[in-house]
């Protein structure tokens, strides 16, 4: 919800309110919200959402994000320990203020893990409507994944089939491309 590497500038997620180098009378837009954002997007294949204070869940997303087949938007929540210290402590200390999302064929927790979760939503990740309804949740903060499709349209096979060339053939040609930028 902020810039905290420039010295605390609102950023487009900054919540209303918030005061900081570039806003000291606070932000005055409501923030976007990248979930519900991505997911407006053509040919989005997979979106998920988790936070830093919860270290199994990050791995898990970012590996299922990593092993998903296509372009994969993962948002995670950080917290700034500088500028931004109290943002997120409420969310850190509150046992209810997460909401995982949960599907065979989501984000993978153990049974353990799922039960550290005091609100567990079982959501189908095929489900982009209901994932863009999650991502509208105000009363807690969803985590998971809100949508996959793996038969989405990938740029990496329609441009190799388009070109009439194998992978190894086009990077040839992009790097002989590029060589003649060489200094």
């Amino acid at each position: 919800a902020i810039y905290g590497l420039t010295k605390k500038q609102t950023s487009p997620t900054s919540p209303i309110g918030t005061h900081s180098n570039t806003h000291p009378r606070g932000a005055i837009l409501p923030p976007i919200n990248p979930i519900q954002t991505t997911l407006g997007m053509s040919n989005v294949s997979f979106v998920a959402q988790t936070v830093d204070w919860q270290p199994a869940h990050l791995y898990a997303t970012i590996k299922k994000a990593y092993e998903h087949p296509g372009l994969s938007f993962v948002r995670i929540i950080q917290r700034c320990p500088v500028w931004m210290k109290a943002e997120y402590e409420a969310s850190v200390s509150n046992p209810n203020a997460l909401a995982v999302l949960h599907h065979p064929d989501g984000i993978a927790l153990d049974d353990q893990m799922l039960q550290s979760f005091d609100t567990v939503i079982e959501h189908d990740p095929g489900d982009i409507h209901k994932g863009r309804e999650w991502a509208a949740m105000t009363e807690q903060m969803p985590i998971g994944l809100f949508y996959q499709n793996t038969a989405a349209f990938r740029y990496d096979e329609y441009g190799a089939s388009n070109m009439g060339m194998p992978n190894e053939s086009r990077i040839s040609a992009i790097n002989q491309h590029l060589d003649r930028y060489a200094v």
